[in-house]
């Protein structure tokens, strides 16, 4: 036995040698697994990503976020220009309906009357603390009808 060691220690090492020459030629970032979100995977268009596909995935999620939050950031701006617009056209016609009402007979009374009509739609103060109250009172009556209709129903059983 002491005399096949050398040969035994030897020949473990080639194949120690040999095993890690043919690892070293290997691409082990191909073969490790990211567990990316499904949505990231889903923009990126991978199925299953590996540490090798990391860097291009992440510059095209990063590119799909940046271009998304521009796309949302005009949206919102070209709604504000348009909230501005149509607010500008209001005030522009209030303004007119103002100045061109007090050179028309009774036109001051015309718009006041608009004025007040306007009051009558918007809220009043408290109107939603009435509206809910309105509704818990309404919802407990409800509850308590139930209950009557289910004990005169109860009542009617037992008597038949």
């Amino acid at each position: 036995m002491k005399k096949n060691l050398p040969m035994i220690l030897g020949a473990v090492t080639v194949a120690l040698f040999a095993v890690l020459a043919s690892l070293q030629g290997c691409d082990i970032r191909s073969q490790l697994v990211v567990k990316a979100p499904k949505d990231v995977l889903e923009v990126v268009d991978l199925e299953t990503m590996t540490l090798a596909d990391a860097d291009a995935a992440y510059e095209d999620w990063a590119n799909w976020v940046d271009t998304r939050t521009r796309q949302f950031q005009r949206a919102v701006a070209d709604a504000e220009d348009r909230y501005a617009r149509i607010e500008a056209l209001i005030d522009l016609g209030l303004t007119a309906a103002e100045q061109g009402g007090a050179s028309l007979p009774g036109g001051a009374f015309l718009v006041g009357g608009l004025s007040l009509l306007t009051g009558l739609v918007l809220k009043r103060p408290g109107e939603d603390k009435r509206v809910s109250s309105e509704k818990q009172d309404s919802y407990n009556a409800g509850i308590e009808a139930g209950k009557k209709a289910i004990l005169e129903a109860l009542k009617k059983d037992a008597s038949a």
